[in-house]
């Protein structure tokens, strides 16, 4: 099975980023993109090659993160960070191959992990590791800052996109007893990394101003990302199948 990683796009330009409707647009929130029941439904609406590029592009970031957190483990002078980070990486490790196990059952057992997801997580990640050199010369608790800030973002999205798709399989079904399995793991990372991230506000103010930065980088890196999208809106979409799609890239 030929999968391309070019999957349907729809049209959220008419959306306010943060959730409200744009003034005279009369349109309603856009919080399907966040909501795992509703972003379940968009997922159903898509064919089967479109849903397993998505699960493609889950696998490469999990590859990724497996590679690079035990160097983001070193960045810090501190065990416990240490410890925590490395079983991070394990995990991550353990998912590559559990998705490796979806690709297998889904009929695409030799996928290229050599091609950027082109996902709202793989950005979020592909900007941190943009920033990483950059970040070298400072002291290492706000050198790892923004890098933690990246990661909990797309742990976040993850939880939300895994989630969505187990709920396309039936109880007792593999692909969606391993999908729930690394959910799990994904809301244990969230926890981990949230705890750290607000015991180092509590202890380095200049930790709080790093974040806040971080945090305003996502949002515009998530304006950019939903508003570059084509064609009809999703609403639209879901309710009208017969619709033309647009290609694209929604994780």
């Amino acid at each position: 099975m030929v999968i391309a990683l070019q999957i349907v796009r729809h049209r959220v330009t008419n959306y306010d980023i943060l959730g409200a409707a744009n003034e005279g647009k009369g349109e309603q929130k856009m919080e399907w993109f966040d909501d795992v029941d509703q972003y379940s439904a968009y997922l159903a609406s898509l064919t089967t090659d479109e849903r397993v590029a998505i699960l493609l592009g889950f696998y490469q970031l999990e590859r990724l993160g497996a590679m690079r957190l035990p160097d983001l483990a070193q960045m810090v002078p501190d065990t416990t960070f240490q410890r925590e980070t490395l079983m991070h990486a394990a995990d991550e490790s353990r998912h590559e191959h559990l998705f490796q196990r979806i690709m297998n059952l889904l009929g695409n057992p030799s996928p290229n992990s050599n091609v950027t997801p082109p996902s709202l997580g793989g950005q979020l990640i592909a900007q941190a590791l943009a920033e990483w050199p950059s970040l070298t010369r400072d002291v290492p608790i706000l050198r790892v800052t923004p890098l933690l800030v990246y990661l909990l973002a797309s742990e976040e999205r993850a939880v939300v996109s895994f989630a969505a798709h187990a709920q396309l399989y039936p109880t007792g079904d593999e692909i969606g007893t391993i999908l729930r399995q690394i959910v799990s793991d994904e809301k244990r990372h969230v926890r981990m990394i949230r705890h750290r991230l607000d015991r180092w506000c509590e202890d380095v103010p200049a930790v709080r101003q790093r974040v806040a930065a971080t945090e305003t980088q996502i949002t515009q890196i998530r304006a950019q990302f939903l508003s570059s999208t084509e064609g009809d809106t999703w609403r639209e979409q879901h309710n009208d199948r017969g619709g033309e799609r647009s290609t694209g890239e929604l994780l």
